[in-house]
C-alpha cells in the first residue's frame, strides 16, 4: 500500500523526483535542483522530505546543516538518512530511491507487527484500523519522514520482548531512537511491563540502552552540528496546545483537522488504555498520549506535523479498543510461563 500511495503521489506531483517537495523558499532548493531536472517545487519551504535527502548527502554534516532549520535535532535522528544511503555508500539523486525503498519496506514490515500484536495478544481484525484508518501514519509516508522507520523498528523491540527475545528488543530500541527520539516511549511502555512482572534487570536495560545511545547521539550533534535545544519540542502538559489554538482560528481547514484528530487520538489513548486489559498495551498508549499532551507549541502549530507525531497514539488507541479481557487472561499466562522457564534455566528469551 505504501509504494502505491508513493506512485501515485509522484504521478500527480508529475515526477518521483517531486516526492522531496522542495519549497520555492527553501535554502536546499539549489542544491537538489542541481540534481534532478525534472524537479517541480512546491509553494513555501517545502516538507522535512528534503531534509532527510541532504542529510543522506552529507552525513558528516558539511555543507547541510547550514541549509536547515534545527540542524543538531535532524542530524540526531540520523537513521532513517543513513540506511537510505547504505551508511553513506550511494549519494546524488540515487539516494531519494534508498529513501523511498527504506519508507516501503518500513511500512510493510509495520503492517506485519501490528498484525503481530493482534495475533498474540488475541485482538479483534479491528486493529488493522490502526495502520489503514490512520492518517498520520499516510502522511508520514507521503512526506518522506523517518516515522514509518521508526515505528517498525519500535514495534519490532516491543514485540520481540514480549515473545522473550530481549537482546534484540535491546538493539531495536536504540535503532528507534536514532531514527527519531519520540519512539523510545517504546521502550519506556516495554520496561514498566517487565518491572511489574518482576522482571527489574531486563527492565533497567530496554529503559536505559536506548537513553545512552540517544544522549549520546545528541551530544556528537551539540558539539559537531548544532544544539538539539534549538527545536523546543516540549512544553507545560497541554500549554503547547493551547498556544497553537489561537493559530487555528486562522489556518487551513486542513491544518485544523489534522490538530482536532490528533487531540482525538490523544482523548481515544487514555480512554482505551483504561479499557484494555493489556499492561503493554495500555502503557504504550498512555505514553504516546503524553507525547501529544507534552508537545510544545512548535508541534501543535502545524496539524500536518502533528497528526504525523502522533500516529502511534491513533495505533495504540485501536489496539487497545480491540483487546478483550480473555485474551489478556491468555497473554499474562502465556508471558509467566516464558519466566517460570527461564527461571528454570531453559535459557528461554535469551536469544
Amino acid at each position: 500500500m505504501a509504494g502505491f500511495l508513493l506512485w501515485s503521489q509522484a504521478a500527480a506531483l508529475g515526477s518521483t523526483s517531486s516526492l522531496l517537495q522542495v519549497g520555492v523558499d527553501s535554502d536546499l532548493a539549489p542544491f537538489v535542483s542541481g540534481l534532478f531536472t525534472d524537479l517541480h517545487l512546491v509553494p513555501g519551504v517545502g516538507t522535512d522530505g528534503q531534509t532527510y535527502f541532504a542529510i543522506a548527502n552529507d552525513l558528516k554534516g558539511d555543507f547541510a546543516p547550514s541549509l536547515m532549520a534545527s540542524p543538531g535535532l535532524r542530524y540526531a535522528r540520523i537513521g532513517f538518512p543513513w540506511l537510505a544511503s547504505l551508511g553513506g555508500s550511494i549519494s546524488g539523486a540515487a539516494v531519494l530511491y534508498g529513501m523511498l525503498t527504506v519508507i516501503t519496506l518500513s511500512a510493510a514490515a509495520a503492517s506485519s507487527l501490528t498484525m503481530g500484536f493482534a495475533a498474540y495478544f488475541g485482538m479483534t481484525r479491528k486493529v488493522a484500523f490502526g495502520l489503514f484508518g490512520n492518517l498520520g501514519w499516510f502522511l508520514g509516508i507521503r512526506v518522506l519522514t523517518p516515522d514509518p522507520m521508526a515505528l517498525a523498528l519500535m514495534l519490532g523491540g516491543m514485540l520481540s520482548a514480549v515473545h522473550g527475545r530481549h537482546k534484540t528488543s535491546y538493539v531495536l530500541f536504540v535503532c528507534a531512537v536514532l531514527t527519531k527520539e519520540p519512539y523510545y516511549a517504546g521502550a519506556v511502555a516495554v520496561a514498566i511491563w517487565l518491572w511489574q512482572q518482576r522482571q527489574r534487570i531486563r527492565a533497567a536495560a530496554t529503559v536505559v540502552l536506548p537513553a545512552v545511545a540517544g544522549a549520546a547521539a545528541t551530544a556528537y550533534t551539540n558539539a559537531q552540528i548544532g544544539s538539539f535545544a534549538d527545536a523546543p519540542n516540549v512544553s507545560w502538559p497541554a500549554v503547547g496546545i493551547f498556544k497553537a489554538s489561537s493559530y487555528w482560528l486562522h489556518a487551513q481547514p486542513k491544518d485544523v483537522f489534522y490538530s482536532w484528530l490528533a487531540i482525538a487520538a490523544i482523548v481515544l489513548a487514555v480512554a482505551g488504555g483504561f479499557a484494555t486489559k493489556h499492561l503493554l498495551v495500555r502503557w504504550s498508549a498512555w505514553g504516546w498520549a503524553a507525547i501529544g499532551l507534552l508537545g510544545s507549541d512548535w508541534i501543535w502549530f502545524f496539524g500536518n506535523s502533528t497528526a504525523r507525531v502522533l500516529a502511534p497514539a491513533w495505533l495504540f488507541a485501536i489496539m487497545c479498543l480491540a483487546s478483550t479481557r480473555r485474551s489478556s487472561d491468555q497473554a499474562s499466562e502465556s508471558f509467566d510461563s516464558l519466566v517460570d522457564l527461564d527461571q528454570r534455566g531453559y535459557g528461554v528469551g535469551e536469544a
